[in-house]
């Protein structure tokens, strides 16, 4: 068996290019919410590991972040709608 075929497993199933900001937006949100879930799972599993706690913590704060950013970012955008919203990003 060839070393390329083994790792073949680990790679993600490739997803399509999002070019509308907007749907580019929901669906960064819908990743974002289960992966802060199980960063949450994987920290309580190393407790007795400071070390990887405390890195892990400092991720999950990151992530937490953009997650913040997400879901105001879609709460804006369905108050005041896309083209406005657009306008604030520039």
């Amino acid at each position: 068996m060839r070393i390329i075929d083994s790792k073949k497993k680990y790679f993600m199933k490739s997803r399509d290019l999002i070019c509308d900001p907007i749907e580019y937006v929901k669906a960064d949100l819908a990743i974002q919410e289960p992966s802060v879930e199980l960063l949450m799972k994987c920290m309580e599993g190393v407790k007795d590991d400071p070390n990887t706690y405390d890195l892990l913590k400092d991720y999950l704060k990151d992530e937490e972040e953009d997650l913040f950013w997400s879901q105001g970012a879609v709460e804006l955008i369905e108050k005041i709608g896309t083209q406005n919203w657009l306008i604030t990003q520039l």
